[in-house]
C-alpha cells in the first residue's frame, strides 16, 4: 500500500474522534511531517509481526500503522496518576468505518522494567521521547533491547540539537535551551542528543544503525530567507545532519548490555543496574561498579585500575565462587601485591608478586543467593610517578580485567 500524502494524512487522522480535538489538531500540525518520515522508515515484515509503540498518546502513529501495515500493536505510555498500570483506548473513525479498542501499558521507561518478556516484539517504535527523559536513556535502551527478538528493530526520532536554526538563535544572542512546561518535567525536552551522541548510545547498547538522517520539519521556526537554500543544499547532500529532526533505524545484536559512556554520564558508579553475573571491563562495567575504579583503559585487554579500595557488584543465583582476574602491577614495584577481597562481608586474603596476571577464586558466602556485594581492598598503593617516573600522579591499586561467579 502507498503511504498517504501530507494532505490524506491529515484528513485521515483528524477523522478520529480523538483527532477531531482542538488539542489533538494542534499538536498534529507539529507532528505531521515527522510521523511521514517515521512511516518511510517502517520496515516490511511478515504479517502478525508484534509492534510495540512506546508514549503512543495521541495515537496518530498508531493509526497510520493500522492503516498501512497487517502488524499486532502493543501500546505502552507515561503512567498517569490515576491509572499507572495502564488503560483502554478506542480509536474509531466512523467516516471509514473504523473501531479499534486497545489496552495499553503504563510505566517510566527510564525507571521500570518494561512488562514484556524477553523477545516479544520485532520493532519498538521510540519516538520523540528520549529528549524528555531525565536520568537515564540507557535503562530505555536496555529494556527495549531485552523485548525486542534477535534482529528486531528500533526506530527512534528526536530533536537535533545541531539543527542550523540553533547556530542561527544563538549567534542572535537567543537561548537555545526548550522552554519549560506546566505539565511537568517529563513534558520539556530534557536532554536533546547528537546524531553523532545516538550512534555512540546505541552502539554501546548492542545496537547496529541501519540508516540516520535528518530532516527538514517545516512545524520548526525557520528564517524564510535562508529556508529555501538550506533546503536546496541539503537535498544536495550538505548539512547532513544540520537539519531538524533526526530519524533512524537500528537492530538489536545478541544480548542487552547496559552501558554508561563517560561521554554522556557524570557519576557513572551511582547508575547501578545489577543484571549480570559477571563484570567484563569495556563490555557490562559501568552498570556494576562502584566507587573505587578508574576511567577504562585499552592495553588490551580493556582493564581498569583501582584505588585502594574499589567496590563492584554482582547478580547472584545460587554461585559458589567469585573469580577475579588483574594486573598486579609493574615488576618496579619490588614487593608482594597483597590485600583482602571482602565477598559479602567475608574477608578473604590474597597476595601475588609484582608484574603478574593473577586469577583468583573465593567462596560466596550462603545464601548465594541475590546481589553479592565485592570490596577489594589493597594494604598499599603505588603512584606511576614515584615508581615509573611517569607524569601520571594517581594512588593505584591493581588492574582489573574480569570479575565473575560461578
Amino acid at each position: 500500500m502507498a503511504m498517504m500524502t501530507a494532505q490524506e494524512a491529515r484528513e485521515f487522522l483528524t477523522g478520529f474522534d480523538h483527532g477531531s480535538h482542538p488539542l489533538a489538531v494542534e499538536y498534529l500540525n507539529v507532528a505531521l511531517d515527522r510521523l511521514l518520515v517515521t512511516m518511510d522508515l517502517v520496515p516490511n515484515m511478515d504479517s502478525g509481526a508484534r509492534v510495540l509503540e512506546l508514549g503512543a498518546t495521541p495515537y496518530f502513529m498508531t493509526s497510520l500503522l493500522l492503516h498501512h501495515f497487517p502488524y499486532q500493536l502493543e501500546l505502552a505510555n507515561e503512567p498517569g496518576r490515576e491509572k499507572y498500570d495502564g488503560g483502554t483506548v478506542r480509536l474509531t473513525n466512523r467516516g471509514r468505518g473504523l473501531d479499534y479498542s486497545f489496552q495499553y501499558k503504563g510505566f517510566n521507561i527510564e525507571t521500570d522494567r518494561f512488562p514484556y518478556d524477553d523477545g516479544s516484539f520485532d520493532m519498538v517504535l521510540y519516538c520523540e521521547m528520549i529528549e524528555h527523559l531525565m536520568h537515564d536513556p540507557s535503562h530505555s535502551l536496555y529494556e527495549i533491547h531485552r523485548v525486542l527478538k534477535p534482529g528486531g528493530y528500533l526506530l527512534l526520532s528526536t530533536p537535533n540539537p545541531f539543527r542550523y536554526t540553533n547556530y542561527l538563535r544563538f549567534l542572535a544572542g537567543t537561548n537555545i535551551y526548550p522552554p519549560f512546561s506546566g505539565y511537568g518535567p517529563y513534558s520539556r525536552h530534557n536532554r536533546e542528543f547528537s546524531a553523532a551522541e545516538l550512534r555512540l548510545l546505541l552502539k554501546q547498547s548492542n545496537f547496529e544503525i541501519e540508516t540516520l538522517i535528518t530532516a527538514h520539519d517545516p512545524a520548526y521556526d525557520h528564517p524564510k530567507r535562508l529556508d529555501g537554500a538550506m533546503r536546496w543544499l541539503h537535498r544536495r547532500g550538505f548539512f547532513r545532519e544540520k537539519m531538524d529532526v533526526i530519524h533512524l533505524r537500528a537492530r538489536a545484536k545478541e544480548r542487552p548490555i547496559y552501558r554508561y559512556p563517560p561521554e554522556l554520564y557524570l557519576d557513572v558508579h551511582a547508575f547501578q543496574r545489577i543484571v549480570n553475573d559477571n563484570i567484563e571491563m569495556g563490555v557490562n562495567d559501568e552498570a556494576q561498579l562502584g566507587t573505587g575504579f578508574y576511567k577504562l583503559e585499552c592495553w588490551p585487554p580493556h582493564v581498569r585500575w583501582t584505588e585502594r579500595k574499589a567496590k563492584a557488584k554482582l547478580l547472584a543465583s545460587g554461585h559458589k565462587l567469585l573469580g577475579l582476574r588483574f594486573y598486579s602491577g609493574p615488576k618496579e614495584l619490588a614487593r608482594r601485591v597483597a590485600g583482602t577481597v571482602v565477598v559479602n562481608g567475608v574477608d578473604n586474603r590474597f597476595d601475588v608478586g609484582a608484574g603478574e596476571w593473577a586469577e583468583l577464586r573465593f567462596p560466596v558466602p550462603e545464601p548465594g543467593t541475590g546481589h553479592v556485594d565485592v570490596e577489594l581492598k589493597l594494604d598499599q598503593s603505588w603512584v606511576p610517578w614515584e615508581v615509573l617516573g611517569m607524569s601520571d600522579t594517581r594512588p593505584l591499586g591493581v588492574a582489573v580485567q574480569r570479575l565473575w561467579l560461578e
